[in-house]
């Protein structure tokens, strides 16, 4: 959903020109006789309370993870086909190695594999699209754990799946995979100095102030409280002092 409660808001987001964002409105709210889409007579958006809603989007979101998926699927079974490749080659060129030495040596393998595949710290979040690299760049369990130390008050996960779906929309303005952390830092620091995405408010820390009130009557307190609300004239509470 486009959270944009008028066209004005819309104009200044978008960086064009009032006339500009309502011609474009009215455009994709409109009906299009030449769409290749039938689905809702061609229109594109439709206005709800508080801005705007894609009507295509969860056709194009399910499209774009069927693409991902494959994609994962391919690059798998390429990494299971090079394995297999690779061990042929080396009980070929190994021959002169006993069974039971082979059988040794691989099943420590993987043994060593199957315990570096298992650690917690290391299991895969979420997968993001980058240049200059045929495979994808990982956010593990541990750099979650490490981004929801430093933004406390943020739903960290969802910004990352935010900052995700841009990088798959953006394919020109991918990031390196040396360049994914610091891409992900800057973009929570945003979210977090803009007020987007608080999961909790911070509360102030009060002082303690038990030692300089000292002990009080329950009783008395409300009766206090009590008689003051009722007075003609209210008077500050903290000219209110407990015995």
């Amino acid at each position: 959903m486009c959270q944009f409660a008028s066209v004005a808001n819309l104009a200044h987001r978008a960086r064009v020109t009032l006339e500009a964002a309502k011609e474009a409105v009215t455009a994709l709210e409109g009906v299009d006789e030449n769409s290749s889409d039938p689905d809702n007579e061609g229109r594109r958006i439709e206005r709800v309370p508080g801005g705007w809603i894609v009507l295509n989007a969860k056709k194009y979101r399910e499209l774009v993870t069927r693409t991902v998926i494959k994609e994962q699927t391919r690059a798998r079974v390429a990494r299971h086909r090079a394995k297999r490749a690779s061990n042929a080659l080396k009980r070929t060129s190994n021959a002169v190695v006993t069974q039971s030495d082979t059988d040794s040596d691989t099943s420590e393998e993987d043994k060593s594999s199957s315990c570096s595949e298992a650690s917690p710290s290391e299991l895969t979040i979420l997968e993001f699209p980058v240049v200059r690299s045929d495979k994808p760049w990982r956010l593990t369990a541990r750099k979650l754990a490490e981004y929801e130390g430093s933004y406390p008050h943020l739903d960290v996960l969802a910004h990352c799946r935010e900052a995700r779906q841009w990088a798959i929309d953006n394919p020109s303005k991918r990031k390196t995979p040396q360049g994914m952390p610091a891409f992900l830092t800057r973009w929570l620091g945003k979210a977090q100095n803009s007020g987007k995405g608080i999961s909790k408010p911070i509360e102030p820390s009060l002082p303690d102030r038990t030692e300089e009130l000292g002990p009080c009557n329950t009783d008395e307190v409300f009766a206090a409280l009590k008689a003051r609300m009722n007075a003609p004239k209210v008077s500050p509470l903290n000219s209110f002092k407990l015995q």
